[in-house]
Order: structure tokens, then sequence, then C-alpha cells
């Protein structure tokens, strides 16, 4: 390039590749420096700007594409210690991590201490593991609250902790036992049980001290669980109709049913009856009276032509026999006999005349509970007469109501 006048030179604003510096001279010598350079260079716009050195922007910078660092480190003003770049929809600022995690300098990030609850927990932390089925061992640990303190504990801890209820031979403290089923051995009375498997149908059940309770049969009509004085209490049968329970030492129970009898009240043992045909009484020997219809028999103790106690006691008989016309001088007799053998004559006559007679008695008895009666009658005329034929001398009387028995239980 030839040289040039500095008024013959033209300046531009876009310089290029191929323009040149002027060096001016300033009246004391020739000279330029970079900054001389740089405070007249305008803004350069270019693809690409290579440097093997540093590069030093003291304002702004705006990079339109992306910046790609091959050295390791990024220098800014502020390098606080576990900073992160961190965006705020404008620009990176550099922000220290803070809250539930720290990170360090190496860049490893921790979960700081109480930062996660129950909120920040999936809803399968539990359900979504695996389940064991067996293999748990003293070693192994579970994780639970101590009032609000999370702690762990060992099976080992765990197991005598529920020693009384699980692998315990016993229960040794419990609360209420609410629902389920008791499948294990009967419960021992001293533990408030019966100690019994099963228990009789309709039965009552006995105390028996420590040892299982125990039941009597009461299921039939009219039974009365009675003591006995030696175990457990039994059952009396119930007695006749119209019988009372009396006190008997002798009897196992010490009572028994009897016929209600004195106390001014109505004899639960009691009978009539009578007979409308005719006895052939011989003479000389004594002859059973017999009867033909039964106007009460309260108790059932009267049947074929005898009476039989229901029990010991005292009983009242009265009885009428009317005999035909005897002949002048004859005895006659009314005879008792006692489980089949003479026992006693309750009235006996003799006649002046001929005439029908009728002879009435009344007698009291000791007897013993099965001890049977019968009324017997006997006549000296000579031949043989008739009782239950009666002619007296007014109407009314009959055979039936002319000869009869009664008796009942007085005490």
């Amino acid at each position: 390039m030839a040289t040039k006048k500095f008024s013959d030179l033209t300046t531009t604003s876009t310089p290029n590749s191929a323009s040149v510096f002027a060096i001016a001279y300033d009246s004391a010598n020739y000279g330029v420096t970079l900054s001389n350079i740089a405070a007249n260079l305008p803004a350069v716009t270019a693809t690409s700007l290579t440097s093997s050195g540093s590069l030093t922007v003291s304002g702004d910078a705006t990079i339109s594409g992306d910046v790609t660092i091959s050295g390791d480190d990024l220098f800014m003003a502020t390098n606080t210690s576990g900073a992160a770049l961190i965006a705020d929809g404008t620009n990176f600022n550099p922000v220290v991590i803070s809250g539930d995690i720290a990170i360090a300098t190496n860049g490893a990030a921790t979960i700081q201490a109480d930062a996660v609850e129950g909120s920040m927990l999936n809803d399968n932390v539990i359900s979504g593991q695996t389940e064991i089925t067996s293999g748990l061992a003293d070693a192994d640990e579970l994780l639970y609250s101590d009032g609000g303190t999370l702690k762990k504990v060992g099976m080992d801890t765990m197991k005598t902790y529920f020693s009384p209820v699980a692998g315990s031979s016993s229960i040794v403290t419990t609360g209420t036992i609410s629902s389920g089923t008791w499948e294990a051995t009967d419960i021992g009375v001293a533990h408030g049980g019966t100690g019994a498997s099963s228990l009789t149908t309709n039965g009552v059940l006995i105390g028996n001290g420590t040892s299982a309770v125990t039941a009597v049969d009461q299921s039939t009509k009219g039974h009365i669980l009675i003591g006995d004085g030696s175990g457990n209490p039994q059952m009396l049968a119930v007695g006749n109709n119209d019988q009372v329970l009396t006190a008997d030492s002798g009897e196992t129970t010490g009572v028994k049913w009897a016929d209600a009898s004195g106390g001014g009240g109505v004899s639960t043992c009691r009978f009539m009856v009578t007979n409308s045909s005719t006895i052939s009484c011989s003479h000389g020997t004594w002859t059973k009276a017999t009867w033909n219809a039964e106007v009460f028999d309260v108790g059932g103790n009267f049947a074929s032509d005898k009476f039989t106690a229901p029990s010991d006691g005292t009983y009242m008989f009265t009885a009428s026999l009317a005999w035909t016309t005897m002949v002048a001088g004859s005895a006659f007799a009314m005879g008792v006999y006692k489980n089949g053998s003479y026992n006693l004559t309750v009235e006996s006559q003799s006649t002046e005349i001929n005439i029908s007679f009728m002879m009435n008695a009344t007698w009291i008895m000791v007897l013993e509970a099965d001890d049977y009666i019968e009324l017997y009658a006997i006549q000296g005329s000579g031949s043989t007469e008739s009782i239950g034929s009666s002619s007296p001398n007014w109407t009314g009387p009959t055979a039936a109501n002319s000869n009869w028995w009664q008796g009942w239980l007085i005490g």
C-alpha cells in the first residue's frame, strides 16, 4: 500500500480483515497501545471468536447461542459453599440449598433430621413390601412411635412384652375378651368356669368345691330337689293326689309324702262303701262283709272289700250292719280283721225277742303303711242269718243305706 497522508485516509464504522490502522504522530513520537485501539474499535460481530489467552469482558456479554466450557470450573463473584444455580424465572442465581436436604461441596445430598413426615410417605410404604410367613428371629426389628418419637424394638424385646399371651401356657394379664369362641380345655371352677365339658339336659347344677360341677336331672314332672345329708341332693318323686310332704326321720331324705290329716282340715285319705245285696252269715263263723258300691275313695286306698293304709298314722272307722229278724236270745257281733287275722270286736248284741236289728260301731286304730283292714260279722242264732235285709217299723231305710263302712286318716 502506498504511503498516504492522514488527510487522504477515510474512516469506517465496519472494519474487516482488510482494514488497516493509522498511527498518529503526537508531536513527540509515533506509537499506539492496545487500549488506544480498543477504545476506538467499534462493536465486532463475528461467527466465531478464537483466543488462546484470557478473554475479559468488563460489561455484560450477550450470547444468543449455547455456551460450551471445556474447563472444569465456572467462576462467579458469589461462590458460597453448597450453593447451586437456581432459576427464578428471569435468570440463574447461586442459592444455598436449605430445608429437608443439604448438599455438600462434593455434591452429596443428605436428608435432614426430622425432615420426613407422614404426608411424604406413599400409602404402600408397608403394604408394598413382601410379607414373610415364617422365620421371625429375635434379631429382627420393628419401627414404632414412643410418644411421638420414632424408635426401634427388637423381636426379642417384643416377645418378652407379649409373653403373657403368645407362646405362654397361661394368660397372666388381659383385658376384656369381648368376642371369639373358646375352644381350649374346660375352664376350672377356681377360674370362674364349671370344670365340665357338658351338662345334663334339664338338670340342676350342684357345686362340688373346686371340682367340676355336677347336675341332677329334674326333667320329671313333680320331682323335688332335696338333700339327703350325705352328698349331692336327690330328686324326690311326686306323691299321690292330695298327699302332703311330711317330716320323717326314718327316710333317707328326712321327708316323705303322706296323706294329710289333723289340724281340722279335710283328710286326703278317706272312703265310704255300701252294700245293697244280702250277705249270708253262718252260725258261729266270722263272715267277711262285702261291698258292691263306693260312695267315695279319696286316695284310692279301698279295693277288694278291704282298706289299705297309705302311710303310718291314726285312723278312725265307723260302720253299720242291718240284720234280719234274729231269734230271741241270739248273740251277734261286728269284728275287725287286720292283715288277714282277727284283731278286735267293735260291737256285740243279744236279742230278747225276734227282731230286726241294726248294729253300729265306731273305733280308732293306729296303722302302719300297707296294713289292711277288713270288716267281719258273726252270729249265734243256731242257723244261717242274713245281713243287708232291713225291715224297720218306719219307711226310708234300704239295704244300701243301712249297710255301710267308712274311714279316714286323722293323724
